[in-house]
């Protein structure tokens, strides 16, 4: 391998420190994702998010269950009210909140982007529980997440 690498005139400490960044290219491969998601959505361009869930079941990516579930989600929150809900994909996300162990920011967000799936009560409830636990908190990306809450 080291001869490849410097065959390839590859620096053996460029090399490594490239390998420890690959979880970095997963990350911005997420920002990417949820940059096209949210800019379908707010277009509302039902087609462009079909073709989003087209290709992430074709991809490889190892977590890509989650990501059609929530990209599926932001589909079925375009629908207006005389069009069929897909109760499963509903559900699966309900399920996907409640299944994250600890009121968390991963899981507020989740909560917030679908909140209209809950009904009052759980609406309530989820709330309630995330103001309790965050009202004194400093981080910024929480509070305004907690702003859509209140």
């Amino acid at each position: 391998m080291i001869a490849i690498l410097e065959y390839n005139n590859i620096p053996l400490w460029s090399f490594f420190k490239e390998l420890s960044l690959k979880g970095s290219f997963q990350h911005e491969y997420k920002i990417d994702l949820e940059a096209e998601v949210m800019d379908a959505y707010y277009h509302s361009d039902k087609v462009l998010l079909k073709k989003i869930i087209q290709n992430l079941e074709k991809s490889g990516s190892t977590d890509k269950t989650d990501d059609i579930l929530i990209v599926k989600g932001w589909l079925e929150s375009l629908k207006d009210d005389e069009e069929e809900p897909d109760i499963e994909v509903r559900n699966a996300l309900k399920d996907r909140v409640f299944n994250i162990p600890d009121l968390n920011k991963e899981k507020l967000t989740l909560f917030c982007n679908f909140m209209d799936f809950y009904d009052l009560d759980s609406n309530l409830m989820i709330a309630k529980n995330a103001i309790i636990k965050f009202i004194s908190s400093n981080e910024t990306e929480i509070q305004e997440v907690l702003e859509t809450v209140k």
